[in-house]
């Protein structure tokens, strides 16, 4: 094989790579599964690497999967957004633009005081435990999230996504569907995304269309309340 995909399925998005991924978890029925999450895309062989296969596998995958799970009807991804601190990092500005003054109201009693709280900039960085104190990622949640959509939608490198796992899956045709609160809390989670995951959704009947709009004038398919995160900034 040159290429493998590994799929989860389920009755619904998937929205934590732990509970994904718990080999102690029930065993689930696959006769009620109505969704199918691809979770890992691999390359087996080193020196094909940067060599795309995705389109041609995932419209095998979900030919495949139809045929043998007739009931499936939503098929997706639980995906890291890997390079979002490190955007964060080398765009403030924008970062910052993600707080209102009421994010600021209750973060003040959590020990970030400000934009220039060292406290802030420890979990922007990823350095930082923050998830563990409730209050503290409760009020970090719409921020965070808001970068997070702003960074998916308008950080870009000739008009294609900054975001190499964004630029993949957007280029195979997908949709950006959902993002997903601590839904990786591992060390390489917390320091890449502030634990933040993504859902891209692949629509077996707007893959062209998603494609060629995309590869003609990096045209970014989003849900709206994906958009509705990152209303400020206008491209």
């Amino acid at each position: 094989p040159l290429i493998f995909v590994e799929v989860a399925l389920q009755e619904a998005l998937a929205d934590n790579v732990q509970k994904l991924l718990d080999i102690h978890a029930p065993v689930f029925d696959t006769k009620l599964a109505n969704t199918a999450i691809f979770y890992s895309i691999s390359s087996t062989q080193a020196g094909l690497r940067g060599v795309t296969f995705g389109n041609f596998l995932l419209k095998r995958v979900i030919d495949d999967l139809k045929r043998d799970f007739p009931k499936l009807k939503t098929f997706a991804t639980l995906s890291p957004i890997p390079g979002l601190t490190r955007w964060a990092a080398q765009s403030q500005t924008e970062v910052l633009a993600c707080f209102t003054a009421a994010d600021w109201k209750r973060l003040a009693p959590l020990g970030i005081d400000g934009p220039t709280s060292p406290r802030l900039l420890d979990v922007l960085n990823g350095d930082d435990h923050w998830h563990e104190d409730e209050a503290l990622a409760k009020a970090l949640r719409e921020p965070l999230l808001r970068a997070a959509a702003t960074y998916l939608l308008h950080a870009k490198r000739s008009k294609k996504p900054l975001d190499s796992v964004a630029r993949f899956h957007l280029g195979n045709g997908a949709r950006i569907e959902q993002l997903n609160w601590l839904a990786d809390t591992s060390e390489k989670g917390l320091q890449q995304s502030w634990a933040i995951m993504v859902n891209y959704l692949y629509d077996p009947d707007r893959l062209e269309d998603n494609l060629e709009a995309f590869e003609r004038d990096g045209v970014i398919d989003a849900a709206s309340a994906i958009r509705k995160l990152a209303p400020a900034i206008k491209e």
